[in-house]
């Protein structure tokens, strides 16, 4: 099989993606994908996973719920962004 290429820019530097943000749970069998996201393009994913979690109506939620997040991330107000 050839080269794979990212799906979004066609570049050839492949990482892992989450295609499921962490920030929505715990999926059985879950595997991310590892041949379809370049670097570039999955950090620019992963901005916007962050925002829909923790300033989104997600995040509304995640505190109502009392649901936290990593300890390796800054707590973030959900109603206000910085």
């Amino acid at each position: 099989m050839g080269v794979m290429h990212c799906i979004y820019c066609g570049s050839e530097d492949l990482s892992e993606e989450h295609y499921l943000p962490a920030c929505l749970g715990s999926f059985k069998n879950y595997v991310p994908l590892t041949d379809r996201v370049c670097l570039k393009c999955n950090a620019i994913c992963g901005q916007l996973d962050e925002q829909l979690c923790r300033s989104g109506g997600e995040s509304y939620f995640r505190v109502f719920l009392g649901i936290t997040g990593r300890k390796s991330h800054t707590k973030v107000n959900p109603f206000y962004r910085t």
